[in-house]
C-alpha cells in the first residue's frame, strides 16, 4: 500500500523528464519565432531600402510621390498580413506540440494513479473495496472531464483558425482590389477624419 522510495524516485524522474520535454518544446518554438522575426525584419529592411532608392531616383512630381506612397502602403499591408499568417501558424504548431505533450503526460499520470489504486486495493482491509471503487470512479470521471475539455479546446482552436484564415483572405482580397484600382486608404487619414 505504501509507495517505496524507488517508486517515488521514478515518479519524480518522470515529472522532471516531462518538464524538460515541455521546456524543450518551448525553446524550439521560441527559436522558430526568433527566426521568423529575423527573416521578416531582413525582408522588410531590404524591400524598403530598395523602394527608397527607387523613389529618390525616380521622383519627378507629386503624382509619382503619391503613387510611390500607395505602393509602399500596399507592400506594407501585404507584409503585415503575411507576417500575421506566419505568426498564426507558429502559434498553432506550438499549441499542438505542447497540447500533445500535456495530453500524453495526463494519460501517463492517470495510468500511474490507477496502478497505485490497484496496489492499494491489494493491501486494503476487508470492506474497503467500496471506497476503492469510489476512488476509481472519481479518477475515471476526472479523466473523462479532462478528455472532454481537451476536445472542446481543439474545437475552439479549429474554429478560431478558420475565422483567422477567413479574415486574412478577406483582408488580402480587399487590399488586392484596392491595388488593382490604384487606391489604398491611408489609415492615419481615416483615423483623423473619423
Amino acid at each position: 500500500m505504501y509507495s517505496t522510495p524507488e517508486q517515488l524516485a521514478e515518479i519524480n524522474k518522470q515529472a522532471i523528464e516531462s518538464s524538460l520535454r515541455v521546456a524543450k518544446a518551448s525553446l524550439e518554438a521560441l527559436g522558430r519565432l526568433a527566426s521568423l522575426q529575423t527573416e521578416t525584419a531582413r525582408n522588410v529592411v531590404g524591400e524598403w531600402a530598395g523602394m527608397a532608392l527607387d523613389t529618390s531616383c525616380g521622383m519627378r512630381d507629386s503624382r509619382s510621390l503619391h503613387e510611390t506612397r500607395d505602393k509602399m502602403l500596399q507592400k506594407g499591408m501585404s507584409r503585415s498580413v503575411e507576417y500575421a499568417q506566419h505568426l498564426h501558424d507558429w502559434l498553432g504548431q506550438t499549441r499542438e506540440q505542447v497540447g500533445t505533450l500535456m495530453e500524453n503526460e495526463w494519460r501517463h499520470w492517470n495510468q500511474t494513479v490507477m496502478q497505485q489504486i490497484d496496489v492499494a486495493a491489494q493491501d486494503a482491509p476487508a470492506g474497503a473495496h467500496v471506497v476503492i471503487a469510489a476512488v476509481k470512479s472519481a479518477v475515471a470521471a476526472t479523466s473523462n472531464a479532462m478528455d472532454e475539455m481537451a476536445q472542446a479546446a481543439q474545437k475552439v482552436a479549429r474554429v478560431t483558425d478558420a475565422g483567422f484564415k477567413a479574415s486574412m483572405e478577406a483582408m488580402m482580397g480587399v487590399t488586392g482590389e484596392q491595388a488593382s484600382k490604384g487606391k489604398t486608404r491611408n489609415p492615419v487619414r481615416q483615423a483623423t477624419t473619423a
